[in-house]
């Protein structure tokens, strides 16, 4: 692809500097619509001459490139064939593994299991290949052992606002939000006795 853009680009610059400071009034409004045609009619022409050298210039390459896409796609039939049977295995492998996060969640104690239902604490970590039977029974256990001394501590507390609390937590499993729910309630009550 060649152009002499040197010679092209004087051939334009002298055109438009025709156009550099000139005055349009309402008399030469015509003039200047005429005008303003013509040189998007020029602005075009070279754009699609530009698209057409574009166009010879890759037609080896589209050519080429259809061919290519062809010899590639060869590659898809077994690609997808092959993994579709290791996601099989992946599929298997994770419902064994979530047989086996739902064996280590029934050694929590029922009366926590109210507190920290399964699908609140699983971890989808749990899942993966390289995540140990071992790791996930001390998530599971530390979990418990958070829950079970949050519970105790605001049992402990000895306030009437203990079950209230107790069911804030529940739905939070945060402890401060319980504790503030106690002591505002100690408070407001001392308010009322004083």
């Amino acid at each position: 692809i060649t152009c002499n853009f040197e010679q092209v680009e004087k051939a334009i610059q002298d055109k438009l500097s025709e156009y550099r400071g000139a005055v349009f009034t309402e008399e030469s409004k015509t003039f200047a619509k005429k005008e303003v045609a013509g040189l998007r009619a020029e602005k075009k022409s070279l754009q699609d001459n530009m698209r057409d050298a574009k166009k010879q210039y890759m037609k080896p390459w589209d050519e080429f490139e259809v061919q290519a896409k062809r010899l590639i796609g060869l590659y898809d039939e077994p690609i997808d064939f092959i993994n579709g049977q290791v996601q099989a295995f992946e599929e298997k492998r994770v419902a064994e593994k979530e047989k086996l996060i739902a064996s280590i969640y029934e050694t929590v104690p029922e009366e926590l299991q109210a507190y920290i239902p399964l699908e609140r604490i699983y971890n989808p970590k749990w899942e993966n290949a390289t995540y140990k039977e071992k790791d996930i029974k001390a998530d599971v256990a530390e979990a418990v052992r958070r829950t079970s001394g949050d519970i105790d501590t605001i049992s402990a507390m000895q306030s009437e606002a203990v079950e209230k609390a107790l069911e804030i937590y529940k739905g939070s499993l945060n402890l401060s939000d319980a504790i503030v729910h106690i002591n505002n309630y100690e408070r407001q009550k001392q308010e009322i006795l004083t």
